[in-house]
């Protein structure tokens, strides 16, 4: 019986150091899965957008902080069908606009989270064509869009955003009017986004309500609508807009 018995006492002192190591080890791994998840990451998205006003094509470069405020820049390139230059009507523009954004989280509740937005851009209108030859034929514009935000997941793959995005956009050069596009109104935002990959996502937004465009006009219909592949290259967390 004490031969039986110091044969169990020496396995269990033998046994304890390794078990007095678990804990750390683990600590270690749960440590660096959080370090992980709260590190930087970077998107590139590259799509096409086309509004009742235009269509053309976009890419833009987004960084998300630990802290998981979002910062971009954006630009695109297109042709406008429907504008005003200097007050007059025209059409067939070609369009050039670069943008900066910005996404902070103000709320969370489980999965849900609220998000307010903004992007600020410079327009250029170019080579447009009117009856008048009176008419100026480019223009510059400068807006700023700000947007109120709801993201939702869909099952494991899935992301759902819907919210309101108020536009305010000015054309500044030749002279100052309210934007083509829309200056003041409200426009209702649905939006989504599925993974196709651990790092590539497709993103599909529709924006659409009333605002007011050119001084004196009444308020019209602005719909707009972006597809978008969107590639992360050092985020395994996809769901991110």
């Amino acid at each position: 019986m004490r031969t039986t018995a110091s044969v169990f006492l020496l396995l269990l002192l033998a046994a304890s150091p390794a078990l007095a190591d678990d804990p750390p080890t683990s600590e270690v791994s749960e440590s660096s899965r959080s370090s992980d998840a709260a590190s930087p990451d970077v998107s590139i998205a590259v799509g096409a957008r086309v509004s009742n006003f235009g269509a053309g094509g976009a890419v833009e470069l987004r960084l998300r902080t630990a802290s998981e405020i979002q910062v971009g820049v954006d630009a695109s390139a297109g042709r406008d069908w429907d504008v005003f230059v200097g007050g007059h009507a025209a059409h067939d523009a070609r369009r050039f606009d670069v943008g900066t954004s910005l996404l902070a989280p103000v709320w969370r509740r489980d999965d849900v989270t609220m998000s307010i937005g903004a992007r600020a851009y410079l327009r250029r209108l170019a080579s447009a064509t009117s009856t008048s030859n009176l008419a100026p034929t480019s223009s510059w514009a400068a807006g700023l869009d700000l947007a109120l935000l709801l993201h939702a997941p869909i099952r494991e793959r899935g992301m759902l955003r819907v919210g309101a995005v108020v536009p305010i956009g000015f054309e500044v050069s030749p002279e100052f009017h309210a934007d083509t596009t829309g200056s003041g109104g409200a426009l209702l935002s649905l939006g989504g986004a599925v993974a196709l990959s651990d790092h590539l996502a497709l993103t599909v937004d529709v924006d659409a309500g009333g605002a007011f465009g050119a001084n004196g006009d009444g308020m019209k219909l602005l719909a707009r609508g972006t597809v978008a592949l969107r590639f992360q290259p050092g985020a395994r967390r996809w769901l991110r807009f």
